[in-house]
């Protein structure tokens, strides 16, 4: 089941590669990234660790809903308010750096991907850094609650609406109820509306 869902998503890019031309060492500007999305977050793993240093692993759910990129500022930010109940998810995104760009997705192999790598290949690019990426930081704000966050994505495609982008999203918020903290490592994806 895992091969057959890891070529069914690079079936998808390959047919995506067609109308990515120059994708490959693209330099994004922050007005490229501006438009509305859909976005999901998930699936991946949620983790209690206990103060004590117990650890279980859940499965976390996808979650979707849409998000706007904007400028505030001058800085790209990603605005979602349908993807918690009561809250809002915000992000500001920059261009990842060289040193930044070793974007590993999921590493769990009980969820199917495809590597960064593979991504690249698909596309046409030599190797998966030659792929604009970028990192964002935010908070997601919900119930009197401020839990930070942080993404990494890999653009594989971008027109006149913005980009599509996988990666990661990543978060740790420190749990009274839980008595240590709880960590989600899940995967994000984005795309034009």
């Amino acid at each position: 089941m895992k091969n057959i869902v890891v070529v069914s998503i690079l079936g998808f890019l390959a047919a995506t590669a067609s109308y990515a031309e120059d994708i490959c060492r693209a330099n994004l500007s922050n007005e490229d990234l501006m438009g509305e999305y859909r976005i999901a977050i998930g699936p991946g793993t949620l983790t209690i660790v206990t103060r004590k240093g117990a650890r279980r692993v859940h499965a976390a759910p996808v979650m979707e809903g849409t998000a706007t990129i904007a400028l505030y500022d001058g800085v790209p930010i990603l605005y979602s308010d349908d993807l918690v109940v009561g809250g809002a998810l915000e992000i500001r995104l920059r261009p990842a750096e060289n040193d930044e760009k070793d974007l590993g997705f999921l590493d769990d192999p009980t969820i199917p991907t495809a590597g960064s790598e593979d991504v690249a290949f698909v596309l046409g690019c030599e190797i998966a850094t030659d792929l604009p990426q970028l990192i964002g930081t935010g908070t997601v704000i919900g119930n009197g609650v401020t839990v930070p966050n942080s993404v990494h994505l890999m653009v594989y495609f971008q027109d006149d609406g913005g980009i599509s982008a996988i990666g990661v999203y990543d978060s740790t918020v420190i749990s009274e109820a839980a008595s240590g903290k709880i960590e989600f490592h899940v995967r994000f994806s984005m795309s034009s509306i």
